[in-house]
This record gives structure tokens, sequence and C-alpha cells, in this order.
């Protein structure tokens, strides 16, 4: 696993890394340019989990009447029960 911090986004911050040529599944965070590269995507579940609490915080529904079952994420980037 390779994290990548670049001070460009887009193509230009791909340019002269492994991504350009890389044959696998890539995991980021649903930037479209990431589409152009790689054979198959999978969203960073740190994202997934944002989405998910922000989600029981503001949405209103009968599908949320469990959602306490999900353990409270904070701010940390991967919960403790995820690793």
């Amino acid at each position: 696993m390779l994290y990548f911090a670049r001070g460009k986004k887009g193509h230009d911050g791909i340019k002269g890394t492994v991504v350009e040529d890389y044959q696998g599944t890539l995991v980021h965070d649903h930037d479209v340019t990431f589409y152009k590269y790689g054979t198959g995507h999978q969203e960073c579940l740190a994202h997934v989990l944002r989405y998910l609490k922000d989600s029981m915080d503001n949405e209103k529904g009968p599908y949320l009447e469990q959602a306490d079952a999900f353990p409270d994420t904070g701010n940390d980037p991967l919960p403790e029960w995820f690793i």
C-alpha cells in the first residue's frame, strides 16, 4: 500500500507517480481524475464513514432508527472497531 500527498490535484498531481502505469485497484477520495488510471476503484472507507455519520446526524427517516448501532467515529480517521 502506498500513500501519496502531492502539492497539486488532477493529472498534474499524478504525473511522475506509480499511479500513471498502475494496473490494479486504486483506493482514493473519489476525485474523478483517478478514474482514468488503474483497473478498479474503491472509495476510501474513511470518506464512506464520514458520509454515513453525516447522514445519521442530519437526515430523518425510519431507515435510520437502527443507525445508533453504528459506533460513533468522532474525528478518528479509522475508528478502533474498524482496525
